[in-house]
This record gives C-alpha cells, structure tokens and sequence, in this order.
C-alpha cells in the first residue's frame, strides 16, 4: 500500500515532468539520456532491464500521448546511449507490469 504523502509526491513530481515536457524544447529541458537519468533517480522509472523501462502509474496516467511517446523516444535513446545498439524501448507498467508502449524502427505504439 502507498502512503498518502508518498502518492502526494508522486503527483508533484509528475506535475514537474508534465511541465519539463512542455517545454518542447530539448535544449531547454536537457538531454534526453539527462532526463530519463532523473527520472530514474527521482523514482518515476522504477526499474529498467536492457530496453524494458517500468515507470510509476501516476506518472505515465498524467502524461498526454504526445508526451507518452517523448518518454518512450528518450527511453530508446536512453537505451541506445548506454550501449544497446538499438534505438528501440518498451514501457511496461511498474506495479501491474502491464505494457504500456514501445518504440521502434516503425514508431511508437502505446496501448
């Protein structure tokens, strides 16, 4: 069960993404690999394996689909920058586990 003040920060945090992303412009906002790096740090991707990323479902349920598929391009890119070879990314859920999308050679798909 999470507590109420953690879910509280979780909001707050996914406010300051949200508002990071709306920026549209990466120089502004920083790398990519920067900003999957503090995501990771900050807890909101919980966990990554290769080219799987699990982020935390308050965060990606405040995301709009365009900024669904930013998160999963920088993922690839994320990806790709520590040696994956591959430009390519899947979301998955970081509780339910649940894919929530990918991204690749032929777009982003989000389910």
């Amino acid at each position: 069960m999470i507590s109420k003040w953690r879910f509280i920060s979780m909001w707050i945090i996914a406010a300051v993404i949200i508002a990071g992303f709306g920026m549209c412009e990466v120089a502004k906002a920083g790398s990519p690999v920067s900003i999957i790096d503090g995501m990771i740090q900050q807890g909101q991707i919980m966990r990554v394996q290769y080219a799987k990323y699990w982020i935390h479902p308050i965060v990606w349920a405040s995301l709009t689909a365009e900024h669904k598929e930013k998160v999963a391009a920088f993922c690839a890119e994320h990806y790709k920058h520590y040696g994956g070879g591959a430009f390519r990314s899947e979301i998955y859920d970081g509780y339910s586990g649940k894919k929530l999308a990918k991204y690749g050679a032929f777009g982003c798909t989000i389910y």
